[in-house]
């Protein structure tokens, strides 16, 4: 009798388990429901169902649904083929045409849409837009210097090379020698100043042309006797400790 009542425990609640499983998967259907409502106006076919509506059974083959059958849909890819391509070249000539309506054509492709399905690169490569796009700019600042300031830092008087061989460094595939720099970076940069009165260049930009190969010291290419000192001031303290 016992066992009854404990299976019957387990059965109700097995049952109310089921019933928020089944609460919690009909409130996810109708958000979905409503998320897609809102997304698509009632009674219209997206971009990819209608696709798939003309391609669901796609056969021009012989013995492959009736004749009037096959007909009707190769006149149905041969209509949306013909609006695709008409509309692509209205789009070539109004953008190629001398009006404002460049920069609005140009949205039209980057799109909500167009993101969704994930064709933005296509369309442009179709239109060959250029306007949104992001032009580097041509004679800038930093353009011009950087083969000057790349040579600079490289002076022999400004960094010195390493004698070591294997005392490389590799950035992007580029193998180079390090060089050290004899002196702070802050001085080299009003060294750069001063030698170059017709330029004008922030210390941040100075600082970001700097070549990979050239870094500042470490403690093994300085050439004093701080660290033998600092290993004697150790072994001197140890003595005294014992």
């Amino acid at each position: 009798m016992a066992k009854c009542y404990r299976d019957n425990d387990q059965l109700r609640l097995e049952i109310e388990k089921q019933k928020r499983l089944a609460h919690r998967l009909q409130m996810r259907l109708l958000r979905l429901k409503r998320k897609s409502s809102l997304n698509t106006p009632t009674g219209q076919d997206t971009p990819r169902s209608k696709a798939r509506k003309l391609l669901r059974h796609w056969s021009t083959e012989k013995g492959k649904g009736s004749r009037a059958k096959r007909r009707l849909m190769k006149n149905q890819a041969k209509k949306a083929l013909q609006f695709q391509y008409t509309l692509n070249a209205e789009l070539m000539n109004k953008y190629r045409s001398k009006n404002k309506g460049k920069q609005a054509l140009s949205q039209i492709i980057r799109g909500k849409l167009m993101r969704k399905y994930k064709i933005i690169t296509e369309a442009v490569n179709e239109f060959r837009f250029t306007a949104g796009r992001q032009r580097q700019k041509k004679g800038s600042l930093s353009k011009r210097l950087t083969d000057r300031v790349c040579s600079f830092y490289e002076r022999d008087d400004i960094s010195r090379i390493t004698p070591g061989i294997k005392d490389t460094v590799t950035k992007n595939g580029i193998k180079k020698q390090r060089r050290v720099m004899t002196e702070s970076i802050e001085i080299i940069h009003e060294r750069f100043i001063l030698e170059n009165t017709d330029i004008k260049i922030s210390y941040p930009t100075f600082c970001r042309m700097r070549p990979f190969w050239v870094q500042p010291p470490k403690d093994s290419d300085r050439e004093t006797c701080a660290l033998q000192y600092n290993k004697n001031m150790q072994f001197l303290v140890i003595i005294f400790t014992v």
